[in-house]
């Protein structure tokens, strides 16, 4: 996702305009994640929301996390 997509995302997704995001690896299912997480915790702050979503990225890095196995 480009600076100019993520920045459409977080405007559609949280209604912050100019958030001037610069979070490389991002997706929309991150924002769909976040958006989530901060309903129920009741975020709204940019900054914090910025901090999820970087979260989000580093969570993905995770070898552990990113093995390419099927099953259980």
């Amino acid at each position: 996702m480009t600076n100019e997509q993520a920045n459409k995302a977080m405007e559609y997704f949280f209604g912050i305009k100019d958030a001037n995001l610069n979070i490389k690896g991002l997706t929309a299912g991150d924002f769909s994640t976040v958006k989530k997480k901060a309903e129920f915790l009741n975020i709204t702050d940019l900054t914090e929301l910025t901090k999820m979503l970087k979260e989000e990225v580093q969570i993905k890095k995770i070898p552990e996390l990113n093995k390419n196995t099927i099953g259980f």
